[in-house]
C-alpha cells in the first residue's frame, strides 16, 4: 500500500508540472493562481479592434496565428511511465531479494564450512588423544614388563645367591665337623696324631721352630688373631716360660681358626692370658709349650721355597676336591713359585679327606685364582705350586 501511494504522489506532481510548462499565460492572467489546473483550458478569443479606428475597405488586417492549446499527455502514457517505473522498482526489489538471498547463502555455507572444520579439528584432536592415550598405556605395560623381568631375575639372582651361600655354609659345616671328628679321634687314640712317634719335647721344639720361621708381620697378625678379653685373663699367677707348668685350676681355651690359618702348629693346643702374654699350653700336661708377647718378636728370617711335586692322580685328587664353584680371589701377581701371595688374602685348608690320601699336603693351603689352584706354603705365603682346573 505504500509503494501505491508513492507512485500515485509521483503522477500528480509530474502531471502538474507538464501542465505548468504548457500554459505559462494562464497562470498570468489567473491572478497569481498557482494551484495546479484540472481540466482543459478555455481557447483565447482574438480581440476585436475598436470601433473608431475602422480599416479601409479594401485594407484587411493581418491574421495572426490562432495560439496552440497545451494539449495533456495521454491517459495511455501516462499509465506507461507508471508501470515502466514500477517494473523498475519491482526489478531493483527483486534485485535486492536476490543479492540478500545471495549473501544469506554465501554465509549460510561460511557457517558450514566453519562447523564442517571445527568437526574435523575436533575429530583430529580426538584421533591425537586417542594415540596419546594408547601411546601412554603401551609405554605402562612395557614398563611393568620390564619392571617384572627385573624383578624376576632379581629373584633369581637372589636365589641363586642365597643357594650358593647356603652350599659354602654346607662345605664350611661338613669340613668343621670332619675336622672336629678328627681331632675327636686324635685325642680318643694319640698315637694317630701327626708326630705321635716323637717325644713330647721334640714336637714341642719342633712348634718352636716352626713358629720362629714366620716374618715379624705373621707374628703381629698370629698375635692379634687371639681372643684377649677380661673374661679370658686369669688371676692365678704363674711363671710365664716354656716348660713351665700351670695350676689345673686355670682355665684353658680353645685356639681361634683364625689363629690356625696364620699357624696351624697350634691345633692340638689350648691357650691362657696371664696379663699382656699368651701362654700356648698343652692340654693333657698343663705345661706352657709356647709364649707370645710384644716383646719376643724378632725380625725373622724367611725360610727358602721349596716346591711341591705331585703324581698325575694327586693332581687329579687335589682338583677333584676343590667345587667349580669355589670362591676365587684376583691376584695381582705373576703365579710363578716364589711369588709371596699378599697378606689381605685368606688361604684354605684343604679337605680332609685329601689329606688322608695325599698326606704331604697337610701343611699347604690354597687359594683359587684365574680358573687355577694356587698351593702355597702357609708360613712365608710362598707359592709352590700351580694347578691349572
Amino acid at each position: 500500500m505504500l509503494k501505491a501511494c508513492a507512485l500515485a504522489g509521483v503522477v500528480l506532481v509530474v502531471g502538474a508540472t507538464l501542465v505548468a510548462a504548457q500554459d505559462p499565460e494562464h497562470r498570468k492572467q489567473g491572478g497569481g493562481h498557482s494551484g495546479p489546473a484540472v481540466g482543459p483550458r478555455p481557447t483565447p478569443q482574438r480581440a476585436s479592434p475598436p470601433p473608431h479606428r475602422a480599416a479601409p475597405p479594401h485594407v484587411t488586417a493581418p491574421q495572426r496565428p490562432a495560439a496552440r492549446a497545451p494539449q495533456a499527455p495521454p491517459a495511455a502514457a501516462r499509465g506507461n511511465e507508471a508501470a515502466t517505473r514500477r517494473a523498475a522498482e519491482q526489478q531493483r526489489a527483486a534485485e535486492q531479494q536476490r543479492r540478500a538471498a545471495g549473501q544469506r547463502a554465501l554465509e549460510r555455507q561460511h557457517r558450514r564450512a566453519a562447523e564442517e572444520q571445527q568437526r574435523a579439528n575436533e575429530r583430529r584432536q580426538t584421533a591425537e588423544r586417542q594415540r596419546a592415550s594408547e601411546q601412554r598405556a603401551a609405554e605402562q605395560r612395557r614398563s611393568a614388563q620390564q619392571q617384572r623381568e627385573n624383578e624376576r631375575k632379581n629373584q633369581a639372582d637372589r636365589q641363586r645367591a642365597l643357594e650358593q651361600q647356603a652350599a659354602e655354609r654346607r662345605r664350611a659345616a661338613e669340613q668343621e665337623r670332619a675336622a672336629e671328628q678328627k681331632r675327636a679321634t686324635e685325642r680318643a687314640n694319640p698315637a694317630l696324631r701327626p708326630g705321635a712317634n716323637q717325644p713330647v719335647t721334640a714336637r714341642h721344639e719342633q712348634l718352636r721352630q716352626e713358629r720362629a720361621k714366620l716374618s715379624r708381620d705373621q707374628h703381629i697378625r698370629l698375635r692379634q688373631a687371639f681372643t684377649i678379653n677380661r673374661d679370658r685373663i686369669t688371676r692365678v699367677q704363674f711363671t710365664r716360660r716354656v716348660g713351665s707348668r700351670i695350676p689345673r685350676s686355670v682355665r684353658l681355651f680353645a685356639v681361634p681358626a683364625a689363629v690356625l690359618a696364620i699357624f696351624p702348629y697350634y691345633q692340638d693346643y689350648r691357650y691362657v692370658v696371664e696379663e699382656d702374654t699368651i701362654c700356648i699350653v698343652d692340654p693333657d700336661t698343663y705345661e706352657i709349650v709356647d709364649v707370645l708377647d710384644e716383646g719376643a718378636y724378632g725380625p725373622g728370617s724367611r725360610p727358602q721355597v721349596a716346591g711341591l711335586t705331585l703324581t698325575g692322580r694327586e693332581r687329579t685328587l687335589v682338583l677333584d676336591s676343590i667345587p667349580l664353584d669355589f670362591p676365587q680371589v684376583r691376584l695381582r701377581l705373576r703365579l710363578a713359585l716364589g711369588a709371596e701371595i699378599p697378606a689381605n688374602i685368606e688361604l684354605y685348608e684343604f679337605a680332609p679327606l685329601l689329606l688322608d690320601q695325599v698326606k704331604k699336603l697337610r701343611d699347604f693351603r690354597f687359594v683359587v685364582s684365574q680358573d687355577q689352584v694356587v698351593i702355597v706354603a702357609p708360613l712365608d705365603r710362598g707359592i709352590v705350586l700351580v694347578l691349572d682346573r
